[in-house]
């Protein structure tokens, strides 16, 4: 198998980590495919987030798009699913929590039934609260879509570009990613994947966020 790979990248103050995780991104995408390319979108940052993604789109497979201001990560991953252009779509943090080189074992784990491969992380680093957020959103959403009960929903998934053209079809104001995704994907399946401390900072997610 020789796809041609798109990484999703939502940015959000990220100036310290970004170039890293793009660097990272790049190396290991690379490895896997000839055609690739890394979309970046600056989600409103109050940081020099900007300044950094300027500078790393000097390199040919990098996109930045900047948003007029911060709208939330669904909205920046459907935006940046509207510019992908190749045959997968990998989706990742920009704060080295998903290290880029697992992204090896999502396209692995890829055979020709299966619409979306998620990272099921072997030990989440996530912040309790974090923890019991996702927990809860996972639980609804296997309830909603009638999602089998071995599969563990995660940011980190590889997808393929017949569920991203339909995704990008749906018109709403708040897209709500990971339903959508259900929606239009058959075959599901997980791989076990690190999730890494964040390296620097604290997480963007409170409890507003979270309930929201």
């Amino acid at each position: 198998m020789n796809k041609s790979i798109s990484a999703v990248i939502p940015v959000y103050n990220s100036e310290k980590t970004i170039k890293e995780v793009v660097h990272r991104t790049l190396s290991t995408i690379s490895k896997l495919s000839r055609d690739t390319e890394i979309i970046l979108i600056d989600d409103g940052s109050t940081d020099n987030s900007w300044k950094e993604l300027e500078s790393l789109s000097k390199n040919n497979s990098v996109i930045c798009i900047k948003l007029l201001k911060n709208y939330g990560q669904h909205c920046a991953n459907m935006c940046g699913f509207n510019n992908s252009t190749k045959d997968l779509v990998v989706t990742l943090d920009d704060d080295l929590q998903n290290p880029p080189e697992e992204i090896t074992k999502l396209y692995s784990a890829l055979s020709a039934d299966v619409d979306i491969v998620y990272g099921e992380y072997e030990e989440k680093k996530h912040n309790i609260l974090r923890k019991m957020g996702s927990f809860i959103v996972n639980k609804l959403n296997k309830k909603i879509f009638n999602v089998r009960n071995d599969v563990s929903l995660s940011n980190f998934r590889l997808i393929r570009r017949r569920v991203i053209d339909n995704l990008v079809l749906e018109d709403s104001e708040k897209p709500y990613i990971p339903g959508l995704l259900l929606k239009y994907a058959g075959n599901i399946k997980c791989v076990k994947v690190q999730h890494s401390e964040r390296s620097l900072g604290r997480s963007n997610y409170n409890i507003r966020k979270l309930m929201s």
